[in-house]
């Protein structure tokens, strides 16, 4: 199952006509030991400017979903968030899409 499986299976439920699921940004962590305390460090930093500000602001749900990348022996954490189809195109024409 793939990272996009699965938030499609996360946001299917939630997701509704007038809305947009968009991958926010991802991250890779080293191995560490308790990788949402350090997400959380990185998410902080990342709400700090003005991409992430926005996205705080306009987003209607936002999720984090977290897996073992085992190539690299790293943890990668994706964020995605459900938007309205107005705020969707915004952040698209604003940063483009992340992928």
């Amino acid at each position: 199952m793939t990272i996009e499986d699965r938030f499609a299976q996360h946001h299917k439920a939630r997701k509704k006509d007038d809305t947009v699921v968009l991958k926010i940004a991802s991250f890779n962590i080293g191995d560490v030991e308790d990788v949402d305390i350090y997400f959380g460090a990185i998410w902080w930093d990342y709400t700090q400017h003005e991409k992430g500000e926005w996205v705080k602001q306009h987003a209607l749900d936002l999720v984090y979903h977290s897996y073992i990348n085992h190539a690299s022996y790293t943890n990668t954490i994706a964020v995605t968030g459900v938007f309205s189809k107005e705020d969707a195109l915004i952040y698209k024409l604003k940063w483009g899409i992340d992928d």
